[in-house]
């Protein structure tokens, strides 16, 4: 059947996963199928794997519709044997529905002679498994090893050596030495504990020879860990810390939940308990209990309990497991519960209270309208002399609406799912550069023309900023909508040091220091981002990317704070500022205020990241993001090639095609043609050819013959 194909999703991520063995990039979708390609690229059993490789159907007993499945990935051993994986988290896996299905897709797999395994969650993050094979990626790249690797490697294979130890005798900054490791570990020359976290102490190897592998447990296999390190051993040890705790107090749980009279009441009479059982060694017969009431007369006088009272609440606090909340008297739960209305009654109610979808001036008057005149309908019908309730009522029940009920009511299901989800904590990051975040935003700002000042209007700015430490790493502003050209030009931005802030703007104070390579570029769903270009230059520069579910800004809060700050704090003191507030007022016009021309914008905005936004902290006042730049520059250095510019324009090319003719290429009326594109046209005449434009400008990069038989490449 036809593979999978991933393009977005409203509840996971999407990642690509990028290697300098694959030309095109591995789309997966979930955290966990994003960490098992690190696995599989970096293991020496892993000749290949492939996501989403083929659908299955599967012929099921008893119906006429079939089992459709498509596995995770597709994994090719150094054996030639194939194995199929399932990717799936642990809670998922202790469900009687999945072990049900798991179990058909085992017995179906095997009477094809195919072998399908699965893989928890549990399995992927083990010790620190997850985090050193996402670094070992970040140094990875296509390039024959250097002379300081070369060393590296002579000295290793003498006798194992720490990472401290080859950085004394190489002279070289620790942070350097793990970059040439890890690298050397991506192209399987060199090997370490990865279970253990990597620190100066960590003993690098060589690889053990490559051994025959078993087809049971193979993931198992693919990267050996010793029993005793389990997923995630602290949040473990943590867990058990706390319910060793929890056993060894009392039961106080909840008990601040409670209102305070019944809190107090519960209190009371455990205290009235712990008394009786020191006085009476936990015998409770009536006779011992008479003979110590005058004890507790003394200590607790007009409230002393009877000698029945004492009694149950003993029968009820052994029964809940000594638990004080089960002394509390329960007040709330008193009373008569049974509606006092009929069935027929509540239905009504109920379908007067669904018409109700919003919560404006006469909404509910118009609902208790309706439910007479379904009440009138069915005394119709029935022939019975049901009376409509009160109106005063009617409002009881409505207000007993849950805030999601309505926000369902008002604006639907996935409006109020996305109002009253839980929104956790911030995607926690270990070094720089880990998680970038991307995407546009329409300044709340007027430009005009710097010599006529005549109006151009409100620009967009595309940004990258390091989830770390909160620093910005690039941008382009222009008048291009989000599109492939403004992401190219501000990730090009990004990846280039920024030496030309001081001289070309004097009155800043500050150096712009962030630059460098992204491990993980994380967008939105737009349509750029799954761009063709867009893909196959994160290839060509290794950079995995992923892309949050549907309309989830708040999964990139640091960018999406950025452009909060950079439109009210900088922009709006400034003329042409829009002014939300005074949108409707007839007096002021922010086109014709407007006085900053694109020029003077660039460099508002380059004083502002500089002086501002990088040296001063953030609105939590937990971080600074120059100095959480340098600091972290210490332990795991970014990559921070000395990339060329022109050589990024080529990356960032966009790839066409076309015919070669007698004058050249053309593209959009316009003709390019050169020597060398008159030579290739003599060698294979007039013939197809792809050919590579820069977005932003109107050059021709190169091109070459698209042939069986011949390809030619030329600059042109």
């Amino acid at each position: 059947m036809q593979k999978r194909k991933i393009t977005k999703s409203a509840v996971t991520n999407i990642f690509r996963f990028v290697s300098c063995h694959k030309p095109d990039s591995v789309t997966v979708e979930g955290y966990n199928e994003f960490i098992a390609c690190h696995y599989f690229e970096f293991s020496p059993l892993v000749v290949d794997f492939e996501a989403q490789p083929q659908k299955f159907a599967f012929p099921i007993e008893g119906t006429n519709r079939p089992l459709i499945y498509t596995p995770d990935f597709l994994v090719r051993l150094h054996n030639q044997q194939e194995v199929y994986f399932e990717i799936k988290p642990h809670d998922i896996t202790l469900t009687d529905k999945f072990s049900q299905r798991w179990a058909l897709l085992q017995k179906t797999f095997a009477d094809r002679d195919l072998r399908l395994e699965l893989v928890t969650d549990r399995q992927l993050k083990r010790g620190e498994m997850a985090e050193n094979l996402k670094l070992a990626h970040r140094y990875m790249n296509c390039a024959p090893n250097t002379a300081e690797q070369e060393n590296i490697l002579k000295l290793i294979s003498k006798s194992p050596i720490s990472v401290s130890s080859l950085s004394q005798q190489l002279q070289l900054q620790e942070s350097v030495t793990i970059s040439y490791l890890l690298n050397l570990v991506t192209k399987k020359q060199l090997s370490f504990p990865l279970y253990a976290p990597l620190d100066s102490n960590t003993v690098f190897h060589r690889p053990p020879p490559v051994i025959e592998c078993n087809m049971d447990k193979v993931f198992e296999q693919i990267f050996p860990v010793p029993d005793h390190i389990i997923h995630d051993e602290l949040k473990e040890v943590f867990r058990k810390e706390v319910k060793q705790h929890l056993d060894d107090a009392d039961s106080y749980e909840h008990l601040d939940a409670l209102p305070e009279r019944e809190r107090e009441q519960a209190i009371f009479r455990w205290k009235v308990l712990s008394k009786v059982s020191g006085l009476c060694n936990g015998v409770l017969s009536n006779q011992r209990l008479a003979s110590i009431y005058n004890e507790l007369e003394t200590e607790f006088a007009e409230k002393t309990p009877s000698i029945s009272s004492i009694k149950r609440w003993a029968k009820i606090y052994d029964a809940s497991g000594r638990s004080i909340k089960a002394l509390s008297p329960n007040i709330s739960e008193r009373g008569n519960k049974t509606h006092r209305l009929s069935i027929e009654m509540e239905e009504l109610i109920q379908q007067a209270l669904d018409r109700i979808k919003d919560t404006k001036s006469g909404a509910i008057s118009s609902a208790y309208s309706y439910l007479q005149h379904l009440v009138f309908q069915f005394n119709q019908r029935s022939g019975l002399k049901l009376k409509a309730p009160s109106i005063q009522t009617f409002w009881v029940r409505f207000n007993k609406i849950s805030p999601y009920e309505m926000a369902v009511k008002c604006n639907g299901k996935f409006k109020a799912a996305k109002e009253f989800k839980n929104i956790a904590e911030m995607v926690k990051t270990n070094r720089l550069l880990e998680r970038v975040e991307i995407d546009h935003t329409q300044l709340d700002f007027f430009v005009v023309e710097k010599e006529s000042f005549i109006p151009l209007g409100r620009p967009w700015v595309t940004t990258l900023c390091d989830v770390h430490s909160r620093s910005v790493l690039g941008f382009y502003i222009g008048f291009t909508p989000p599109s492939f050209v403004s992401v190219a030009r501000a990730l090009k931005h990004a990846l280039l040091p920024k030496d030309y802030v001081l001289s070309r703007y004097p009155d800043i104070k500050n150096s712009w220091l962030c630059f460098g390579k992204p491990e993980l570029i994380v967008s939105d769903n737009g349509k750029e981002f799954d761009d063709r270009d867009f893909k196959l230059a994160l290839s060509k520069l290794l950079i995995n990317s992923g892309k949050n579910p549907t309309a989830t800004p708040y999964l990139k809060p640091v960018v999406e704070r950025y452009f909060g700050k950079l439109n009210s704090e900088l922009l709006r003191a400034h003329p042409g500022h829009t002014l939300a507030t005074l949108k409707r007022s007839k007096d002021y016009n922010p086109a014709k205020n407007a006085v900053v021309d694109m020029d003077r914008l660039l460099h508002i905005v380059h004083i502002w990241i500089c002086d501002i936004h990088q040296a001063g902290p953030n609105s939590r006042r937990d971080r600074i993001p120059n100095l959480t730049w340098v600091k972290a520059l210490d332990k795991f250095a970014p990559v921070q090639h000395n990339y060329d510019a022109e050589e990024l324009n080529l990356i960032f090319c966009r790839t066409l095609t076309g015919k070669l003719r007698q004058n050249g290429v053309e593209f959009k009326r316009l003709q390019y043609s050169c020597d060398a594109s008159a030579e290739l046209r003599g060698r294979v005449g007039d013939h197809q050819v792809t050919y590579k434009k820069v977005p932003w400008g109107s050059g021709l990069a190169f091109c070459h013959a698209l042939s069986k038989s011949t390809l030619g490449s030329q600059k042109t």
